[in-house]
């Protein structure tokens, strides 16, 4: 069984209220599913209304600390791809 961590995030408050982040979570969870992988609830880290361009966020932080004790086997997030974004591990 593969254990997947699952991270997402939005940088502004219009895409907080434009529930981008469920949108996002649900697509990484399918995308998870699909591949057979399992996603433990614990395993989820959002950052809401940060900046890309920031690498001090909550939520990135906690999983950093889960991926140095190697709690998790696979990363799923959200990658650019050219003017839009796709699930990716």
């Amino acid at each position: 069984m593969t254990v997947v961590a699952l991270y997402a995030r939005v940088s502004s408050e219009k895409q907080a209220k434009a529930d981008t982040i469920a949108s996002q979570i649900a697509t990484l969870e399918a995308h998870i599913h699909s591949e057979g992988y399992v996603l433990a609830e614990k395993f989820g880290f959002i950052d809401n209304g940060y900046s890309g361009s920031n690498l001090n966020r909550p939520a990135l932080e906690q999983l950093r600390d889960k991926v140095r004790i190697s709690v998790s086997e696979m990363l799923a997030g959200f990658r650019s791809a050219s003017g839009g974004a796709a699930p990716d591990f």
